[in-house]
């Protein structure tokens, strides 16, 4: 407001203002958190706190309106320097969208608050789906910036090379895999005895949480230090995971197929069998990732290794393009105990769709890899862009699992309700 309104004023404003325009929300924020606290410790009077919830929360919310009342008028008025001005304005549209935008995503959790502190919410037998809506609608307050800078801001950013959108993505998506596929494994681990199938689910999410731990991270180190040896590591934990995720796909796959095909052996197999299944994609993985590990330092000769890189990823995707027909002509054959068989069928489906989500994401970093050997991709000048895109692609097949176990099996979304109930519980008592 003062730069598009006073813009000769504003030009000769000391730096000790910016740092006192700095400090002041922060002094803000650290006393009203500490009245929060104290409220919590009941120290202060509900009537109190509730002036305060409403004051706090409107202060900004009044200024920001006045001022951006004061933009919209001053930037009608004519200026000497029109070029400067325009620059000024131009940046004041921008910072009123991301404002908007923030007040939007922000304001639901306030008046949430103030509803709450009026004991207004208490009988509303939602409450706590709302509550998670806001609470996502509040924190994603804190990147809708990220998403409208590029667009906005005069400076064009390059997404053919990595800027810092790229490393929010990443990182985000690291996290999210990270906290999905530790819920995951909880989840079913305290149901593994229900299903035969669950051991090797929980070893799909181990496989998909070292992506979160280890391949994401290492890969944001490869691309910005661009050393040798952070980039061998980097392959080595991305191969290694990727490839026990799908050969872990292809043995669920075979698990369901022996299921729905032969119920009556399947319910006789022993455990030993499955520590088997679950034991063979791991190993496997080891055996490839040293092979690439070791054509990296040109100890394997070029033409063997593409043998095996189309070899290795082809082996899994027939075994789940053959396994899956078979569910699909077997399930059509009648059984003796069609409620069994039904519900086997009901879990093959899921993993079905499990697997074919995972391919989809999963073969163009494979493809890719193949084009590269080649060396089609050389003079592909969105190269890099691509890349980005499709190992995006290739990270978000470790948490897709995450978002379609609730949908389809009812024991994980129970069990998924329970938890956040109690936390919801706990936050709530605190």
């Amino acid at each position: 407001m003062y730069a598009v309104g006073w813009p000769l004023r504003h030009r000769t404003v000391n730096y000790r203002v910016y740092v006192c325009a700095i400090s002041i929300p922060w002094i803000i924020a650290a006393i009203f958190t500490t009245l929060m606290v104290l409220r919590t410790l009941n120290m202060i009077g509900r009537e109190h706190f509730f002036y305060c919830l409403v004051l706090i929360s409107g202060i900004p919310l009044i200024t920001i309106c006045l001022a951006n009342f004061v933009i919209w008028k001053k930037q009608k008025t004519p200026f000497r320097d029109q070029n400067h001005i325009k620059r000024e304005v131009k940046l004041a549209k921008t910072l009123v969208l991301i404002t908007g935008t923030s007040l939007f995503t922000w304001l639901p959790f306030q008046i949430l608050n103030i509803l709450f502190a009026l004991k207004v919410a208490q009988n509303f037998h939602l409450i706590e789906l709302t509550v998670f809506i806001i609470k996502f609608l509040q924190f994603s307050n804190s990147f809708v910036n990220v998403m409208i800078f590029p667009k906005t801001v005069p400076s064009k950013m390059d997404f053919n090379s990595w800027n810092i959108f790229w490393g929010i993505c990443f990182g985000v998506l690291g996290t999210l895999i990270t906290a999905g596929n530790v819920l995951t494994i909880w989840i079913f681990f305290k149901q593994r005895r229900q299903k035969r199938t669950y051991p090797l689910l929980i070893s799909l999410a181990v496989s998909d949480l070292l992506v979160g731990i280890f391949a994401v991270p290492f890969y944001l180190k490869a691309v910005v230090s661009q050393g040798l040896a952070w980039l061998v590591i980097s392959i080595g934990a991305d191969i290694f995971t990727g490839t026990t995720s799908i050969y872990t796909l292809a043995v669920i796959s075979l698990e369901r197929t022996f299921a729905v095909g032969w119920p009556l052996r399947h319910r006789t197999v022993n455990y030993r069998v499955y520590i088997c299944a679950i034991s063979i994609p791991w190993i496997i993985a080891a055996i490839f990732t040293t092979l690439v590990v070791l054509q990296t330092f040109n100890i394997i000769g070029r033409e063997h290794f593409f043998y095996y890189l189309v070899l290795i990823p082809g082996i899994p995707l027939i075994t789940i393009c053959v396994a899956n027909f078979v569910i699909w002509k077997k399930q059509k054959t009648p059984f003796r105990d069609q409620n069994h068989i039904k519900r086997e069928v009901k879990l093959a489906k899921t993993l079905v769709l499990i697997t074919g989500t995972s391919l989809f994401t999963w073969l163009p970093f494979q493809i890719l890899n193949i084009l590269f050997d080649l060396k089609v991709t050389e003079n592909f000048h969105l190269f890099q862009l691509t890349l980005f895109i499709i190992k995006t692609l290739q990270f978000s097949n470790s948490f897709v699992n995450v978002i379609i176990y609730p949908f389809r099996i009812p024991e994980f979304k129970l069990t998924l309700f329970q938890i956040l109930n109690f936390c919801v519980i706990s936050l709530n008592h605190h």
